[in-house]
């Protein structure tokens, strides 16, 4: 099973470091980041 993540943050180096640890995984697949939800 397959878990799809948006990562919003308005630190870059957050979305990045987080983009990183979550792709590590297998299961995990980032479809996208943005600096704001609105």
């Amino acid at each position: 099973m397959s878990i799809t993540v948006l990562l919003a943050d308005d630190h870059a180096v957050l979305r990045d470091g987080l983009r990183l640890l979550l792709e590590a995984h297998p299961d995990i697949k980032v479809v996208a980041d943005v600096a704001t939800g609105g």
